[in-house]
C-alpha cells in the first residue's frame, strides 16, 4: 500500500483554443503523506497551473490535453 496521496504523471496544459498552445508540459511529481515540497520556477512557468490543475480547479481558459 503506498502513503502517496497527490501523484501527477505527464501533466500537460495547454492555454486557450489552440492545443498547440502548451503551457504545461511533462510534469511528474508525488508527494506522500507528511511531505513538504516547494515548487520553484520562473514567473509564468506553471506552478500555479500545476497546482490548480492538481486538484482539478483550473480555470475555464485552460485545459488538461495530458496526464
Amino acid at each position: 500500500m503506498s502513503d502517496e496521496i497527490l501523484t501527477v504523471r505527464g501533466l500537460q496544459l495547454a492555454a486557450g483554443e489552440d492545443p498547440e498552445r502548451v503551457v504545461v508540459d511533462g510534469i511528474d511529481l508525488s508527494v506522500r503523506e507528511a511531505d513538504r515540497i516547494g515548487i520553484v520556477g520562473a514567473s509564468g512557468s506553471g506552478k500555479s497551473l500545476t497546482l490548480l490543475a492538481a486538484v482539478g480547479l483550473l480555470p475555464g481558459s485552460v485545459r488538461q490535453t495530458g496526464g
